[in-house]
């Protein structure tokens, strides 16, 4: 097994079953490519192969460690075509590529014109460009937890940012626990029967950098954050990733609840290229309030009081990661309370909560979780709930109004169905 999961057995066999599901695939792919030749198309036809995410075993869909985001990219050109491509059919390229490539390869293979608006290279064809220096990766919410990281890869360095690394890394989906292997994990944890390195996916407040040598820890599994031999290579893939989110305007770094609230009708995309000249100082502000640093609780105090709800939230996030060292913030979080923004209210009232100070946070929750109309805000109270234990603090006619409304948001009416079904309304 690798070294990153436990050898259980449910984890053992939902390897096997993904270990036949793939032989059975290629099964399926060497049927096509035979019709192909039986149609007399082969000849004309260009075949690009590529799964959408890694695997589904545990730790692959949803991270960012290349078990999540190293997939297979396997393209066929034929004879016909071969000025197409500069590489040789049979031919392992070493060359990064990432899915926001496709479209522009096959505008370029195509010859259209690439749109300038459009992001990524065209790897094959007349326009084809120079691999990036690196590959962006991603990831926000999925299904209904919500959580924020982003990382870079140059195909051998790996550099992961956690931006609300208050959270567990696991589960990221409820989804997940369709499969045995990872119900096993998370029973294996909380009977205690795991090592400290593979119960440290399930525990909150996690390390905030990541840096992998994949090429000497292909799992990545040892951190070289801390280590001051990898100091440079840290500050240069940090520096990195800090300037791609402000150069794309990453919209991460919006709340969902403030989608409708900023955006209006517009594309939250065009809002945030609305401001693109803000967007460096918003993303460094979001470095700052989450590297965990108490030295840094002045200026977050400071932007408690800004006039930008997006200020106000990464300060409030930077309290909230900080927990109880951020006490001098008090009084500035209470004002929060009263914030025109729902994700400002909430994100204060949980930081009062995490610092032992919950006059008036609870109940603050508990009437934005009643409040309908932004299903994203609504969503985000049940988050927030979920990460403070407090599903025992949501009354029962909340759960049997929200079990059966029919227009509930999906995964807010999910949770009132669970805890309908726990306390047997």
């Amino acid at each position: 097994m690798p070294p990153y999961l436990p050898d259980l057995p449910e984890i053992r066999s939902d390897y096997a079953v993904y270990s036949d599901t793939i032989t059975h695939l290629d099964r399926k792919i060497g049927k096509i490519l035979s019709e192909l030749e039986s149609q007399g198309l082969a000849d004309d036809t260009i075949v690009f192969y590529f799964s959408d995410h890694g695997g589904i075993l545990p730790r692959g869909k949803r991270y960012l460690k290349d078990t999540g985001v190293n997939v297979p990219l396997l393209v066929h050109v034929p004879e016909k075509w071969k000025a197409l491509s500069p590489f040789t059919n049979g031919s392992v390229i070493e060359e990064k590529a990432a899915f926001i490539d496709l479209a522009p390869t096959l505008f370029s293979m195509l010859g259209i014109e690439i749109p300038e608006i459009m992001q990524g290279r065209a790897i094959l064809g007349e326009k084809r460009k120079p691999a990036p220096e690196y590959v962006f990766l991603y990831a926000d919410r999925f299904d209904e937890i919500y959580g924020m990281r982003r990382g870079l890869t140059d195909g051998r360095w790996k550099y992961i940012r956690r931006f609300t690394p208050h959270l567990p890394a696991a589960p990221y989906s409820y989804y997940q626990f369709g499969q045995d292997g990872w119900t096993a994990w998370k029973k294996a944890w909380q009977e205690g029967n795991l090592s400290e390195e593979l119960s440290r996916i399930w525990e909150p407040n996690q390390e905030v950098e990541e840096l992998f040598d994949t090429q000497s820890d292909p799992w990545e599994v040892k951190n070289l954050a801390q280590d001051p031999a990898f100091a440079e290579q840290l500050k240069t893939m940090r520096e990195a990733l800090a300037g791609q989110m402000a150069t794309i305007a990453d919209t991460g770094i919006i709340p969902e609840p403030m989608f409708p609230e900023l955006a209006k009708s517009q594309p939250i995309a065009a809002y945030a290229h609305s401001r693109i000249e803000e967007w460096p100082d918003l993303i460094e502000l979001a470095f700052t309030a989450t590297k965990r640093d108490e030295t840094q609780l002045p200026l977050l105090i400071e932007k408690l009081a800004s006039k930008d709800p997006l200020e106000r939230y990464w300060a409030s996030q930077g309290c909230l990661i900080l927990g109880k060292k951020a006490a001098p913030a008090e009084e500035a979080l209470r004002v929060l309370l009263a914030d025109p923004s729902s994700a400002n209210r909430v994100s204060a009232a949980q930081a009062l909560v995490v610092m032992d100070k919950p006059a008036e946070a609870y109940e603050l929750l508990l009437t934005e979780l009643n409040k309908e109309g932004n299903e994203y805000a609504q969503q985000n109270v049940v988050n927030v709930l979920t990460q403070l234990d407090a599903h025992d603090r949501i009354p029962d006619e909340w759960v049997i109004k929200f079990s059966k409304k029919k227009k509930a948001g999906a995964y807010v009416k999910r949770l009132a169905e669970m805890l309908a079904e726990e306390r047997g309304l």
